[in-house]
Protein backbone atom coordinates (compact mmCIF):
# COMPACT_ATOMS: atom_id res chain seq x y z
CA UNK A 1 0.00 0.00 0.00
CA UNK A 2 1.40 3.62 -1.32
CA UNK A 3 2.17 6.16 1.98
CA UNK A 4 -1.09 8.29 1.45
CA UNK A 5 -3.63 5.55 1.24
CA UNK A 6 -1.71 4.03 4.36
CA UNK A 7 -2.01 7.52 5.84
CA UNK A 8 -5.64 7.52 5.00
CA UNK A 9 -6.77 4.49 5.95
CA UNK A 10 -5.23 5.26 9.76
CA UNK A 11 -6.84 8.56 9.62
CA UNK A 12 -10.26 7.37 8.46
CA UNK A 13 -10.25 4.28 11.15
CA UNK A 14 -9.28 6.34 14.08
CA UNK A 15 -11.92 9.11 13.52
CA UNK A 16 -14.67 8.69 16.12
CA UNK A 17 -16.15 12.21 15.33
CA UNK A 18 -16.79 13.31 11.50
CA UNK A 19 -16.16 16.67 12.91
CA UNK A 20 -12.25 15.93 11.93
CA UNK A 21 -13.41 15.97 8.37
CA UNK A 22 -13.90 19.52 8.13
CA UNK A 23 -10.68 20.66 8.66
CA UNK A 24 -9.22 18.96 5.53
CA UNK A 25 -8.58 20.79 2.65
CA UNK A 26 -11.03 20.15 -0.18
CA UNK A 27 -8.52 18.05 -2.18
CA UNK A 28 -7.60 16.04 1.18
CA UNK A 29 -11.60 15.47 1.39
CA UNK A 30 -11.98 14.68 -1.95
CA UNK A 31 -9.11 11.67 -1.63
CA UNK A 32 -10.54 10.90 1.75
CA UNK A 33 -13.81 10.40 0.06
CA UNK A 34 -12.47 8.42 -3.32
CA UNK A 35 -10.44 6.39 -0.23
CA UNK A 36 -13.21 5.60 1.27
CA UNK A 37 -14.97 3.91 -1.87
CA UNK A 38 -12.37 2.32 -3.00
CA UNK A 39 -11.50 0.50 0.42
CA UNK A 40 -14.79 -0.05 2.15
CA UNK A 41 -16.66 -0.17 -0.59
CA UNK A 42 -14.63 -2.21 -3.54
CA UNK A 43 -15.01 0.82 -5.96
CA UNK A 44 -12.10 1.95 -8.07
CA UNK A 45 -11.91 5.32 -7.75
CA UNK A 46 -9.38 8.60 -8.70
CA UNK A 47 -8.82 12.09 -8.13
CA UNK A 48 -9.92 14.17 -11.26
CA UNK A 49 -11.19 17.31 -9.34
CA UNK A 50 -9.58 20.67 -11.10
CA UNK A 51 -11.04 24.03 -12.19
CA UNK A 52 -13.47 23.44 -15.11
CA UNK A 53 -14.12 19.80 -13.98
CA UNK A 54 -18.00 20.64 -14.21
CA UNK A 55 -17.62 19.36 -10.53
CA UNK A 56 -16.72 16.03 -11.03
CA UNK A 57 -14.05 15.20 -8.29
CA UNK A 58 -13.68 11.57 -8.56
CA UNK A 59 -13.91 9.07 -11.64
CA UNK A 60 -13.98 5.39 -11.42
CA UNK A 61 -15.83 2.37 -11.42
CA UNK A 62 -18.10 0.22 -8.98
CA UNK A 63 -17.75 -3.10 -7.53
CA UNK A 64 -20.06 -4.45 -10.16
CA UNK A 65 -17.69 -2.59 -12.86
CA UNK A 66 -20.28 0.19 -13.72
CA UNK A 67 -18.73 3.38 -14.48
CA UNK A 68 -19.65 6.12 -12.06
CA UNK A 69 -18.61 9.65 -10.73
CA UNK A 70 -18.40 11.61 -7.28
CA UNK A 71 -19.44 14.93 -6.94
CA UNK A 72 -17.98 15.86 -3.09
CA UNK A 73 -19.78 17.66 -1.13
CA UNK A 74 -18.79 19.06 2.05
CA UNK A 75 -21.36 21.27 4.55
CA UNK A 76 -21.24 22.73 7.95
CA UNK A 77 -24.54 23.36 9.95
CA UNK A 78 -27.74 24.27 8.40
CA UNK A 79 -25.65 25.68 4.86
CA UNK A 80 -27.70 23.45 2.25
CA UNK A 81 -25.51 21.68 -0.80
CA UNK A 82 -27.03 22.49 -4.19
CA UNK A 83 -28.23 19.56 -6.22
CA UNK A 84 -28.57 21.50 -9.67
CA UNK A 85 -25.81 18.81 -10.92
CA UNK A 86 -27.72 15.41 -10.30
Amino acid sequence: MDPLRAEIRRYLLALTDLSHLQGLSPMAFEHVVAYAFNEFWGSRFRVVGRSSDGGIDAVGLTKQNKRAVIQVKRFAGQRRVGVELM
